[in-house]
C-alpha cells in the first residue's frame, strides 16, 4: 500500500508539472524552430523622487517556419511567424511596451496580439502593434502589465528567417532594458536580389556584345 501511495503521489506530481508546462505560454505542440525558442530575463530597478522601483520578469519567444504555426490569429503560411510574450513576475511598476529591433531593409507585416495558451491569469493585449522605422512596437498604454500579469501573444510575420537580435522591455518614462530575442534577418533576400541584379546585368552585357 505504501508503494502504491508513493506511485500515486509521483503520478499526480508529474501530471501537475506537465499541466503547468503546457500552459506556460507557448503551446508545446506547435513545432517552433528549436534554436529560436526560449526565454530572456529582465531586471529593471532605480530610484526616483517618490522612492525606488523594481521589476523582474521575462520575455518568452518562439519562431515558426512557414506553414508550421497553427496557433491563434490568421497568418500567411508562406511567412515566418515571430511570437513573444511578456511576464511581469515581481515589481511595483508595470511594463509599458516591448520594442523588437529590426535590421535595415527588413520587411515585416501583420503585427498583432492573440490569445495565449496560458490559463494562469488574464492575457493583457497590446493597445498598439505596429512597425515603426527599424522596430516593431507592442504598446500597453491602455492596460499595462502589472506584477503577476502577462501579455497576450505578441506576433508578427516576415519573409525573412531569424537571427539572434535584441529588443527593449520598457517601463515608459522610467527607462528600459535590452534583452536578446530573435529578429528577422534580411540578408538572404538581399543577397538573392543582388544576385538577380548581377544576372540581369550579365545578360544585358551579352546582348550588347551580340548586337555589336
Amino acid at each position: 500500500m505504501r508503494n502504491r501511495g508513493l506511485v500515486l503521489r509521483i503520478f499526480f506530481s508529474l501530471a501537475l508539472l506537465f499541466s503547468c508546462s503546457v500552459y506556460a505560454g507557448f503551446d508545446p505542440d506547435l513545432d517552433s524552430l528549436q534554436d529560436f525558442t526560449g526565454s530572456s530575463d529582465f531586471d529593471l530597478s532605480g530610484v526616483v523622487a517618490g522612492g525606488s522601483y523594481g521589476v523582474t520578469g521575462s520575455v518568452s519567444y518562439a519562431v515558426y517556419a512557414p506553414g508550421e504555426y497553427s496557433g491563434s490569429g490568421e497568418v500567411d503560411s508562406s511567412h515566418y511567424v515571430y511570437a513573444y510574450q511578456i511576464f511581469n513576475d515581481t515589481g511595483n511598476v508595470p511594463v509599458g511596451y516591448l520594442s523588437i529591433g529590426l535590421e535595415p531593409d527588413t520587411f515585416v507585416d501583420n503585427a498583432f496580439s492573440a490569445d495565449s495558451f496560458s490559463e494562469s491569469g488574464l492575457d493583457i493585449p497590446a493597445a498598439l502593434s505596429a512597425q515603426m522605422a527599424q522596430e516593431v512596437v507592442f504598446l500597453f498604454h491602455l492596460d499595462s502589465i502589472d506584477s503577476g500579469e502577462h501579455s497576450s501573444l505578441l506576433l508578427f510575420t516576415s519573409l525573412h528567417a531569424p537571427i539572434e537580435g535584441y529588443a527593449t522591455v520598457s517601463l515608459g518614462v522610467l527607462g528600459g532594458e535590452a534583452v536578446a530575442l530573435p529578429t528577422p534577418n534580411p540578408e538572404p533576400t538581399t543577397l538573392l536580389l543582388f544576385a538577380g541584379g548581377l544576372m540581369r546585368l550579365q545578360l544585358a552585357n551579352r546582348r550588347r556584345r551580340f548586337a555589336a
